[in-house]
């Protein structure tokens, strides 16, 4: 082998709306829009560490309204 395995973090929806301080609605829609990248698993989805990042950060660029 070449090196450690890493697994990344995911995170459910109702534990990322709660991480985030949002209400898990807001988390869904993101995901159906595609601006969040999930798997579904099951019932729910699972959301990435990266995906998250890259998606607060594109909220960062977002021009203000």
């Amino acid at each position: 082998m070449d090196g450690p395995v890493v697994v990344e973090q995911h995170y459910t929806t109702a534990e990322l709306a709660k991480r985030l301080a949002v209400h898990p609605e807001t988390i869904r829609r993101a995901a159906a829009a595609g601006r969040l990248r999930s798997r579904r698993v099951g019932r729910d989805r699972r959301y990435p560490e990266s995906a998250v990042q890259a998606w607060i950060t594109s909220l960062d660029a977002e021009p203000q309204s």
